[in-house]
């Protein structure tokens, strides 16, 4: 996703752990940053839109709990579930620190994160 990437369809049968891409179905490149950008055109609720396509990753592994869940011991289903919860903020940090390489932006300022979200909004009004 960090060189625009998108997945068409990123339900749970096609979803890898190892982010290796198992099914070579519709995806695409953006041209141009739009968080709506969706490569699957049967998609038309934008459901696995690039934008949306961080949610569909922690809505995947929460299904992948679930199906665990009878042979996980309460302490294994407490620790998946404190990840779960970690999971937005380890994602948004990951995401900032690609963008930041991009940009050749060096260590941790508190104003990277407001750099990244103006010119990510700012190359989105460009459309």
């Amino acid at each position: 996703m960090s060189i625009g990437f998108a997945h068409g369809v990123c339900n749970t049968d096609n979803f890898s752990l190892l982010s290796i891409t198992i099914d070579y179905g519709p995806f695409g490149f953006m041209e141009a940053y739009n968080p709506n950008f969706v490569p699957n055109t049967s998609d038309e609720e934008g459901r696995y839109s690039i934008g949306a396509q961080a949610n569909v990753g922690l809505f995947n592994l929460e299904k992948l709990l679930e199906a665990l869940t009878p042979v996980l011991t309460i302490e294994q289903r407490q620790g998946a579930g404190l990840v779960l919860k970690g999971y937005p903020h380890i994602y948004q940090m990951r995401f900032h620190k690609l963008f930041k390489a991009k940009l050749d932006l060096l260590g941790e300022e508190e104003e990277d994160e407001y750099l990244i979200a103006f010119l990510l909004k700012a190359s989105g009004s460009l459309l």
